[in-house]
């Protein structure tokens, strides 16, 4: 599968950032621009598996780039997790240093998004001036994952330079946000205002707009070995797991769909799950085996049973993909999902 994919990228969109599958064209994110975000986000991928052809024509794309002169309003959010976490990675893989000087200088660019009142970034920023520009559609606040999911590729950098910059900045963020009060301890509302601190939505999604956050939460823990971390994240894990976590009627089917409310007591839930929420199996199950205590043993169950149906969502097809979102009386697949 991965071999397929990347010789369909390779063949039909070499040098843009991805390929469309259904007209085999090319595509960039932003406008005329492109960060090689295949390439770049498959790297580690390729590595690990030994195809190393594939791995060496990736790699070439790297020196490249100059982020310095992408005059183009990108997203810090998406620019990080995939181009400098896919450098970051094959760095920590493979050791070749010019990987690392590409993942500085892009940081360096991104630092500028930090520079706001509340030291929590905004989401889009111009590499080549560091010009803000408020998201298109929500103004100036942001959503919980694009602000809280920064802090493991700055913090690994600081790590590898010695440069504490980037650790603080992304550090400080987290902070800013985990201080936040919250109508329900250890729930985070999926948006908030940037400048006057507080959540502006009465929605909970380990889905589209939360999931990295509480993604982040676990692996910040697993990476720095703070207790602290843990601890923020086991609050937030038995928060989704006693509030969110939902059973079919039948008691066939388990996941997490978005909450909405602003009490413990009056919550009301969607009966549909979102395909990005399917991580969270993995998340609970890993959380729970990797520190075993509190309610583990509930969390570890809770992973496997929405795992199992994250996998009958996809079965369920006749591509075998999984739909973006499921509803709960479309499972088995009666055709009532939604691609």
């Amino acid at each position: 599968m991965m071999v397929h994919a990347w010789d369909a990228y390779e063949k039909y969109a070499w040098g843009s950032d991805e390929l469309m599958p259904l007209t085999l064209t090319p595509h960039n994110w932003y406008e005329n621009n492109t960060l090689y975000s295949t390439p770049i986000d498959a790297m580690d991928t390729l590595y690990i598996m030994g195809l190393t052809p594939q791995f060496k024509k990736a790699k070439s794309v790297v020196q490249k780039l100059d982020f310095r002169k992408v005059d183009a309003f990108v997203s810090v959010f998406e620019t990080n997790i995939r181009i400098l976490g896919g450098l970051l990675s094959t760095f920590d893989l493979e050791g070749d240093k010019a990987l690392l000087a590409k993942a500085v200088e892009l940081a360096d660019c991104l630092l500028k998004a930090f520079e706001t009142e509340s030291g929590i970034p905004i989401n889009f920023i111009n590499l080549a001036t560091g010009d803000f520009r408020k998201d298109q559609w929500i103004g100036g606040s942001a959503f919980l994952a694009e602000a809280g999911s920064l802090q493991l590729e700055f913090q690994y950098l600081s790590d590898i330079t010695g440069n504490p910059i980037y650790a603080e900045k992304a550090l400080f963020a987290l902070e800013q946000i985990l201080a936040i009060p919250k109508p329900i301890p250890g729930m985070y509302n999926h948006q908030l205002d940037l400048t006057q601190l507080r959540f502006i939505s009465h929605e909970f999604s380990v889905g589209a707009c939360g999931d990295s956050f509480y993604e982040y939460l676990l692996k910040l823990w697993v990476s720095t070995g703070d207790e602290r971390y843990w601890e923020v994240y086991y609050e937030a894990a038995q928060a989704v797991f006693e509030n969110m976590a939902t059973e079919s009627v039948d008691g066939k089917f388990h996941y997490i769909p978005v909450s909405r409310g602003f009490k413990k007591d009056s919550l009301t839930k969607d009966n549909v799950f979102q395909h990005l929420s399917c991580f969270a199996g993995g998340m609970f199950s890993t959380g729970a085996l990797a520190h075993r205590t509190g309610n583990w043993t509930e969390h570890l169950n809770l992973g496997v049973l929405v795992t199992e149906t994250c996998f009958l969502a996809y079965h369920q097809t006749q591509t075998g993909l999984g739909a973006e979102s499921t509803f709960e009386n479309g499972m088995p697949g009666d055709g009532s999902y939604q691609m």
